[in-house]
């Protein structure tokens, strides 16, 4: 009780620092102190970008949308995930600030996201996508809206937690939106397929989450492949993902990033239907890619000879 108590007095307290802090005035934030880039990449709404601002939120003002928001968060680092924002009255404007853990309290961060809507709405998607190194792996983000007219209201606020997963010059990740079990698979360009079956591959690509196996829900909904900086081998690699079971769920949204050389590529999908329980070979092609730089690629072979093809048990 007493631990719930002084996490929500935490709380109540960095919000106000937050709104406290709002001002359009420029800062020059201590070199120290971290930035809301140290927690995310990248915010988009609609194919429309948001854009990182270097000083506090606006302040909100009396009239401001209210909004609610939702979404999963838990989350990995290079990962992504969706929040959901939604308000009774119409806004245009979405703005994402964040606050990190310190040894009482959460602090703010310095520095916001700004994502335009291309018009009025009481309802939007925010993709979000986080470093591939996080500055802590717990910390959160404050959601604010403005209507038309500019008005900014009070931030909504959730609470996100990391899992550290391997990232590297190659590293791919899959989240999803319901309690199936989605599955990644990557083909390296020595022809090894990674998957849940031969989660690394002799190159040094590892798969090291695997969540929802065999529908045994985790509430985890990401899984991870990547190569250890400076390992992953020259040479075309192939992306897939696999419905291996749906656990009842009716629809299910995934999005794939891929980071290859500094670059990111980010794909959405949906699936529906019961699911394939498939093994090696299984899935949807999301990507190829080219890596150009690192150690020489290995012999081609055949993917996985020995390992079966189609449907199979975890």
């Amino acid at each position: 009780m007493f631990q719930q108590r002084l996490t929500r007095v935490a709380t109540v307290v960095a919000m106000a620092a937050l709104v406290g802090a709002c001002d359009d005035a420029p800062t020059s934030p201590d070199e120290d102190q971290p930035t809301i880039a140290n927690y995310v990449a990248s915010i988009s709404a609609v194919e429309t970008p948001g854009e990182m601002r270097a000083r506090p939120i606006p302040r909100p003002a009396s009239g401001g949308p209210a909004i609610s928001v939702d979404g999963h968060v838990t989350i990995v680092n290079g990962g992504t995930t969706t929040v959901n924002v939604t308000s009774p009255t119409p806004f245009q404007t979405l703005y994402v600030a964040g606050s990190y853990p310190t040894s009482r309290l959460f602090v703010p961060v310095s520095g916001y996201f700004e994502i335009p809507l291309p018009a009025p709405a009481t309802s939007a998607d925010l993709l979000i996508t986080f470093p591939q190194a996080l500055a802590s792996n717990e910390f959160n983000l404050h959601f604010s809206a403005a209507d038309p007219a500019g008005r900014v209201g009070m931030p909504a606020e959730r609470s996100y937690h990391a899992i550290v997963v391997g990232s590297g010059d190659v590293q791919v990740t899959v989240a999803w939106d319901t309690d199936a079990d989605v599955d990644l698979h990557v083909v390296d360009p020595g022809g090894s397929e990674i998957y849940w079956a031969n989660r690394q591959s002799p190159s040094g690509g590892q798969l090291d989450l695997d969540s929802n196996a065999a529908c045994a829900l985790d509430n985890v909904r990401n899984e991870n492949i990547a190569w250890p900086a400076g390992t992953a081998p020259q040479g075309s690699y192939t992306v897939r993902v696999d419905y291996w079971s749906s656990c009842d769920a009716s629809e299910t949204n995934y999005t794939v990033i891929i980071h290859n050389e500094g670059e990111t590529d980010i794909h959405h999908g949906v699936f529906s239907g019961a699911g394939d329980q498939g093994g090696a070979g299984s899935g949807v092609e999301i990507a190829t890619f080219t890596r150009t730089t690192g150690p020489p690629a290995p012999a081609p072979r055949e993917a996985n000879r020995s390992l079966p093809v189609g449907p199979t048990s975890k």
